[in-house]
């Protein structure tokens, strides 16, 4: 009997050493479940606070006492805490009531809120409304709210379960985009529609201008003309190339707004190209009494342009530095190697620019007041040179000081060993 009995006492204590190593196990594995589960709720206000999304839930009824949602949480309306910061309700104030929510709703909004609720609840299918509240300090804010219903066990519904995004900050910015793309749009309008006038004003005074050109030219072959009327022509002559000029300027322009570059490269004498023009104004220099030169390197790569282009490009910068320079002054025209460009420079020692001048040199209408010749050029030249050379690939640009001079220069791509195919698609 002692024996049967120690065994029975041993057995016993088996066991209850087995039950509580396992409630020991039991213990750590719901202490280990709750901190999950803390750490993942943590983390999911974290995410609701930095997306300004806040969650809630609303029951729909009693239900029968062994239903899963037969629990005293879901007989009313809970709030997530980034919900009750949406709304600017603060959670120590208690629970939220449905009659609070719905006060919150802007008056406006509110049978739309409350139709999409009736809609999921019939039909179970979620709802998606975008709708106003009003906190209680008076701010408005826009929100936008997803629900869908839970039904019960026996296909009943049972619990409303949904999000709300404070969306206030995203509607302005859409708003704001909208606005400036409607600005844009109408910005690009206003300029397609100033390049058609101004292509057509330009089309129809060249064609008075020709013809006044022409009588102007014939004048001297109708009879006699004394040294003042010759001179009355020479003037008129002078503002009718200064006229033509205008209007070249300005069909240039518009053809660069309208996309037309019509550049056409391929491999030039750089150094060619840079005497032509140098010499072109050679005797307008000596009439001012400026000095202007070139240097060019022997070995100056073949640039990879359109000679047209570039022409008009150094044209219209050689110009300008004669504009700028004043009797007894220098010009000097460059061209050297720069790694895998070519860089060309128009050096003068005129008055300079100022620095807030800078910005705004190479924009289209655009003149400084202090050149040495006033009068002369239209404001376009420099945007037209600029655009001719980015569709280039290069870049332009100036350095200057006041009363130091200023070097206009810009960049073009050395001519490739191989030049490529054509593009048939260039304009």
């Amino acid at each position: 009997m002692s024996t049967d009995a120690g065994r029975t006492r041993a057995r016993g204590q088996l066991v209850e050493a087995y039950l509580q190593r396992a409630r020991r196990a039991r213990r750590a594995r719901l202490r280990a479940l709750a901190d999950a589960h803390r750490k993942l709720q943590t983390r999911l206000l974290e995410a609701q606070h930095i997306a300004h999304i806040g969650s809630w839930e609303s029951g729909l009824g009693p239900e029968p006492a062994d239903d899963a949602w037969a629990d005293s949480q879901h007989t009313g309306l809970v709030w997530s805490e980034e919900t009750y910061n949406i709304f600017g309700i603060d959670p120590a104030e208690g629970p939220i009531t449905l009659d609070r929510f719905i006060a919150a709703l802007h008056p406006d909004d509110r049978p739309a809120v409350e139709g999409a609720v009736a809609l999921t609840i019939a039909s179970g299918l979620p709802y998606s409304v975008e709708h106003r509240i009003t906190r209680p300090d008076g701010e408005e804010r826009v929100v936008h709210e997803l629900g869908r219903v839970i039904p019960d066990r026996n296909g009943h519904p049972a619990l409303l379960v949904g999000t709300v995004q404070d969306v206030t900050e995203m509607k302005a910015a859409q708003a704001l985009i909208a606005r400036h793309a409607a600005e844009l749009a109408q910005a690009r309008e206003l300029e397609r529609l100033k390049a058609m006038f101004v292509d057509s004003v330009s089309h129809e005074l060249r064609t008075p201008l020709t013809a006044i050109q022409g009588y102007s030219e014939l004048l001297g072959e109708v009879g006699a003309l004394n040294g003042q009327q010759r001179e009355f022509i020479r003037r008129m002559e002078h503002q009718i190339r200064r006229l033509q000029h205008l209007m070249n300027d300005l069909l240039e322009s518009a053809r660069l707004d309208a996309g037309y570059q019509a550049v056409r490269p391929e491999a030039r004498d750089l150094a060619a190209i840079v005497r032509d023009v140098v010499d072109g104004f050679g005797p307008l220099a000596a009439d001012s009494g400026v000095s202007l030169t070139a240097a060019l390197p022997p070995d100056l790569p073949l640039a990879w342009c359109d000679a047209k282009r570039v022409d008009q490009v150094l044209t219209n910068l050689a110009g300008n530095a004669l504009k700028f320079t004043a009797k007894g002054g220098t010009i000097g025209v460059s061209a050297r190697r720069d790694g895998d460009w070519l860089r060309i420079e128009v050096r003068d020692s005129g008055l300079g620019i100022a620095p807030e001048d800078r910005p705004r040199l190479f924009q289209r209408f655009s003149q400084l007041d202090n050149g040495v010749r006033q009068g002369q050029g239209t404001g376009l030249g420099l945007s037209i040179a600029k655009a001719l050379v980015e569709a280039h690939g290069g870049a332009i640009g100036v350095d200057s000081r006041p009363g130091e001079g200023s070097t206009f220069w810009f960049t073009l791509p050395i001519a490739p060993a191989e030049p490529p195919e054509p593009d048939e698609g260039a304009r």
